[in-house]
């Protein structure tokens, strides 16, 4: 193939290339919420890494069909937050689940922002309270929206996740 004909066809897959990633990957034309989350690939494993997922009180066992960190991104109503979550059954009380997770996560540089009986936020220090730990009880009827059939351990006792997340745009933190 002539010089000239090679350099033609490199030039046109180049146009191509750039046209696909800039319709792809730009991001220019997608709302704002969506564009924080197609930024956000190191933040998602980031946050999957987060030791305090792993940790749980004596009792608290991992339900069938929840052993892995659930991690994505979602947009919505205008704001965007990365997250990573698991889930945990414990037949024991909720205050001892708050306890133990306010101990904990205290321990490891977060502050409480707001408790109440079904729910624990904290932020992390010096973050601008843009990356929460929030620990909440979930209602039987939470798992409705779940791919995954709840186990009788999810429906007796008291349910739980545990979710770090990360504001990427719009509003959000312990207070909304």
């Amino acid at each position: 193939m002539p010089r000239s004909a090679r350099a033609g066809r490199a030039t046109a897959v180049a146009v191509g290339v750039a046209i696909a990633a800039g319709g792809a990957g730009g991001c220019s034309e997608l709302p704002e919420p969506r564009r924080a989350c197609v930024g956000s690939s190191g933040r998602v494993p980031e946050l999957a890494r987060e030791e305090i997922l792993g940790m749980r009180p004596a009792g608290a066992t991992v339900p069938r069909g929840y052993e892995k960190v659930d991690a994505a991104c979602w947009f919505d109503s205008g704001h965007a937050q990365a997250y990573a979550e698991r889930t945990y059954a414990y037949a024991g009380s909720r205050e001892d689940v708050l306890l133990y997770y306010r101990t904990a996560a205290e321990q490891d540089g977060w502050t409480q922002q707001r408790a109440e009986p079904d729910l624990l936020c904290l932020t992390r220090d010096g973050d601008s309270a843009r990356t929460m730990l929030t620990v909440a009880f979930l209602p039987a009827d939470a798992f409705a929206y779940d791919d995954r059939k709840p186990g009788p351990e999810l429906t007796a006792g008291h349910p739980f996740r545990v979710t770090v997340s990360k504001v990427l745009s719009g509003d959000g933190g312990c207070d909304g």
